[in-house]
This record gives C-alpha cells, sequence and structure tokens, in this order.
C-alpha cells in the first residue's frame, strides 16, 4: 500500500473501489463539520458513518467539500483528510491524504474532486491545501480576510499586488516597532497569503526618501519591515507620493497599494493609494471613512483581539473591493 500525500495542483490515481473520506482534527478535539459529497452530473449515493463518508460507486466527477455545523469554521480549524478504499479486498490499495487543511474562517471548503480515470479513480486538490505558519496576528488577519471572501485564496484572476508603505517620520518612531507598528505589519502578512499574486506584501519605507524592503515570505514580512526601519534615520515628514511614484509601472493597476502612517495625508482623494491605516492610542479599529482605516496602538502585552482584527481586515478588503473583484464589501465583518 502506498500512502500519496496530495499538495496543491496535485492528483493521484488510485484502485476503482469505494471509497472512504475520513476527515480528523489536528489535535483531536471536538471538530463539527460536514462532509459534502457533490455530483457534476446528478446525485451521489453516499455511505454514512460516524468517523466517515462512503462513496460506494464514482463514475462522474465528485466534488468533495468541507463545510461548518454553524456559519463559519473557528480559530485554528485544522484537519486531516484520508481517501482511501472501504473495502476487506482493498487492504493493499494506495490511499490519499491531505494533511494540515486550515479551515479557520471559512464558510466551507472544497477539498477535492473524485473521477473515472481508465479504470482508476483519479483524485485531484482544488485550490489551497497547506499554509505556512504565520506569526498569531498574521494568522488571524488571514482568517477574517477568508471569513470575509468566503475563499482560501482569490482565484488568479482576482489576485494583486499588495504594496505597504511605511511611514518614517519622527512620530512614527516614538514607540518601540514592536509595540507600533508589528501589529499592523503582520495584519498585511496575513491579508497577503489571501490576495496576493505572490501571498506575500511588497514593503517601502516612506521618509523624506522612499526605500524599497528586500521581498520575503509573508511569516518574515513584518520583521524585514522593522529591520529595514532600524537602520534608517529620523525623517522629517512623510513624502507619500514618493510611494505611489515607486509602485507605478507594469502591474500598476493590478497593484493594492496601503500607506501605514499616524494622520492621513492631505489631498487622499483622487490619489492611487488604495487606503491609508492610521494607527494610534486612541484609534478605534475598522473603518474611519474617506478611504482610511484604524488600527489602536495597545499596552506592551496586550496584542489586538480577533473581533478588531476582523474589522480591521473587512475594511482594508473593504476599500480594496474594486481591485479584486469584491466591490459590495462594506468595511465591517
Amino acid at each position: 500500500m502506498t500512502t500519496y500525500l496530495l499538495r496543491e495542483g496535485h492528483s493521484v490515481r488510485v484502485d476503482a473501489l469505494p471509497i472512504a473520506i475520513r476527515v480528523q482534527p489536528v489535535g483531536g478535539g471536538p471538530f463539527g463539520h460536514r462532509v459534502e459529497v457533490a455530483g457534476q452530473h446528478g446525485p451521489v449515493r453516499t455511505v454514512r458513518r460516524p468517523d466517515q463518508v462512503i462513496v460506494p460507486v464514482i463514475d462522474q466527477p465528485v466534488q468533495v467539500s468541507l463545510l461548518p455545523e454553524g456559519e463559519a469554521f473557528g480559530p485554528q480549524s485544522v484537519v486531516t483528510v484520508a481517501l482511501g478504499p472501504d473495502s476487506p479486498a482493498g487492504g493493499d490499495a494506495d490511499r490519499a491524504v491531505l494533511d494540515q487543511v486550515d479551515l479557520s474562517g471559512l464558510h466551507r471548503r472544497d477539498i477535492v474532486i473524485m473521477e473515472p480515470d481508465a479504470g482508476r479513480i483519479k483524485i485531484s486538490t482544488v485550490g489551497v491545501v497547506n499554509d505556512e505558519a504565520l506569526p498569531p496576528t498574521a494568522e488571524m488577519a488571514r482568517d477574517a480576510a477568508r471569513g470575509v471572501l468566503g475563499l482560501p485564496r482569490l482565484p488568479a484572476e482576482r489576485r494583486v499586488r499588495l504594496a505597504v508603505g511605511l511611514d518614517t517620520s519622527a512620530s512614527m518612531r516614538r514607540l518601540p516597532p514592536d509595540r507600533l507598528v508589528r501589529p499592523c505589519l503582520e495584519l498585511f502578512a496575513g491579508l497577503s497569503v489571501v490576495i496576493a499574486g505572490d501571498q506575500t506584501g511588497h514593503g517601502t519605507l516612506v521618509g523624506w526618501q522612499s526605500v524599497p524592503v528586500p521581498t520575503g515570505p509573508a511569516a518574515e514580512f513584518a520583521s524585514s519591515m522593522i529591520t529595514g526601519l532600524a537602520d534608517r534615520p529620523l525623517d522629517i515628514g512623510c513624502r507619500s507620493g514618493l510611494f505611489e511614484q515607486s509602485t507605478a509601472g507594469p502591474g500598476a493597476d493590478r497593484t493594492a497599494r496601503f500607506l501605514i502612517t499616524d494622520a492621513v495625508p492631505p489631498g487622499l482623494a483622487g490619489r492611487t493609494l488604495t487606503g491609508v491605516v492610521v494607527i494610534g492610542e486612541a484609534q478605534p479599529p475598522g473603518p474611519l471613512g474617506g478611504g482610511a482605516t484604524g488600527v489602536p496602538v495597545l499596552s506592551d502585552d496586550q496584542p489586538l483581539d480577533r473581533d478588531q482584527v476582523g474589522r480591521i481586515v473587512a475594511s482594508l478588503l473593504a476599500a480594496a473591493g474594486p481591485l479584486i473583484g469584491a466591490g459590495n464589501l462594506i468595511g465591517t465583518p
């Protein structure tokens, strides 16, 4: 028997036997879910047992999806999905496994398509299978974005380049960066996994000059920006127009541009910025009007909570709505 570990875009072929679908939560905790089995050309007969769903015959393309018992999957809803023979004769037959499938924040997640193929059954993954590990705030932002959009990741034709400018003026250096700007940067790291074509952010330090920060994985985005900030002298003012100019060129029409600052720059109307994020100790989380989103600066030992992250992410997605094909978003979860 061979066990195939399925990844995004992968397919395997197994023997044409009744297929059992088993869903196991990672960590073994309680997990409420429903397995949906839908045929492309008509109903599919299934046998449901407490620990599995069996598809006796696959004679058409069949999509397998996971749905929550409530409105959406809760935080840290991570599962392993195994698909293999449900027959004593299939003890040595091949199996397919999808591990670490993160469902958090989703209203449904399509998992695989099973279809007959030259006397065997072809099992193909659908969409994202595995997610990279993210810092906690970034993970919450990713989950919130998926909840708003109803997708683990935008389709390729709706993805954008995510450009994030960070104001480096003196007022933005008044507190340690881990407290003042890291939470906000991690929000964009999580958002990038869902809406960006390359699943990361492209950072620029914006003061009297505009300085790009080397691009890396989403999990390292905040740290890369903070490292770059530490190497910059104090600036007087933030020339946000330089940030807009630095993101012009090929692909500019598919670029979402956000500036992180502590005050909305004048003359925002008519500019090419997608949105402005205003951070401050008294800022309410979420939409502020005029294309701005508030992010509160909390005490050293108090991270943003899931509700605050949800409001902020919904506002950012609403600002980017026309770019990502989600123009009906209203900015609140």
